[in-house]
């Protein structure tokens, strides 16, 4: 019994890392089976604006049930770009009768088996968040059980995160139909409050910080008109940023310069989005142009806060 007892101990011990590795050869790839770029244009900025503007929490009264539909093009996008931006990955979202089907791709560190995970996947709506009728990982179909007990153990480290907090708490329900993504949410109270404190890490509000003290800088030199050119508030902005890049992440210095450029322009104030920013000192408010109009520069800005941030990985 003892030998039959290590002779099996013996077969395990050898056969289980050939067996891991057999996994593995069939889990990841050489090649992406999605590989998208995430791009924003004119028309999903607007669009972006419109849903923002129709769902503002200030209309909102706390404990009523509020719905918000986005189109299949809107949901696609929106998770590609979550996918890219903080995931190294790109996705294809396609929506059906109370179902949705995901494909996405993601690039993963160096390894001898393979550059890329392919995921495949069959959702339905549900109370919540939506919930696997298939998952396919790379060329292994994953059992049902297995799938419904990696969702769970996902969504029990999501638990720890404030972000997934608040969806939970809002989200009520999510239905797909008529090709479109409708989300019923509880506008709580504090809600606003919740998700302005964890918009910004605290490192990139210390960068904000010091674009905001080189804009009042330049205001307090400049002349008492009420107008000023973009381009005259751009020159300082990203002679700070380069300076600053040095010995920093250039990336992360230019974002945050096109950040507080965007907010000055529109007259907006950080405060706005994070409530600790409220006590930064503030330049004069002033009509800025570009090519001679005002509305141009307001354009301008916000896409390229759009696109500076559609590659920022803050978490």
């Amino acid at each position: 019994m003892r030998r039959y007892i290590a002779y099996v101990f013996l077969f395990l011990l050898i056969a289980v890392p050939f067996v891991f590795v057999g996994i593995l050869h069939r889990v990841v790839a050489d090649q992406p089976t999605v590989n998208r770029v995430a791009e924003f244009t004119p028309a999903h900025i607007e669009r972006a604006k419109h849903i923002i503007k129709t769902n503002d929490p200030r209309t909102m009264k706390p404990g009523v049930l509020h719905t918000l539909t986005l189109s299949q093009e809107e949901v696609d996008l929106a998770v590609n770009y979550l996918a890219s931006r903080y995931a190294r990955g790109s996705s294809r979202i396609v929506l059906q009768p109370d179902k949705v089907i995901l494909s996405a791709s993601f690039e993963l560190p160096s390894n001898p088996f393979g550059r890329f995970l392919n995921i495949s996947a069959l959702l339905h709506g549900s109370d919540g968040f939506p919930v696997f009728d298939q998952l396919q990982i790379g060329q292994l179909p994953v059992p049902e059980w297995l799938a419904d007990t990696l969702l769970e153990y996902a969504l029990q480290q999501l638990s720890t995160r404030e972000d997934y907090r608040i969806a939970s708490d809002t989200i009520k329900k999510i239905s797909v139909a008529n090709g479109r993504f409708t989300v019923t949410y509880d506008w709580q109270e504090n809600l606003s409050d919740r998700i302005r404190n964890i918009m910004l890490p605290h490192e990139e509000q210390e960068r904000l910080k010091a674009y905001q003290e080189r804009l009042v800088e330049h205001d307090r030199s400049a002349s008492d008109t009420t107008e000023m050119m973009l381009i005259d508030l751009m020159a300082p902005l990203f002679r700070l940023a380069a300076e600053r890049s040095t010995n920093g992440d250039a990336m992360a210095e230019n974002r945050a310069a096109i950040m507080a450029l965007a907010f000055f322009v529109n007259g907006k104030e950080f405060g706005a989005i994070v409530p600790a920013v409220r006590d930064w000192p503030q330049p004069r408010s002033r009509v800025v142009l570009l090519d001679g109009r005002e509305d141009f520069s307001q354009h301008f800005t916000i896409s390229a806060a759009i696109a500076a941030n559609a590659s920022a990985n803050w978490r």
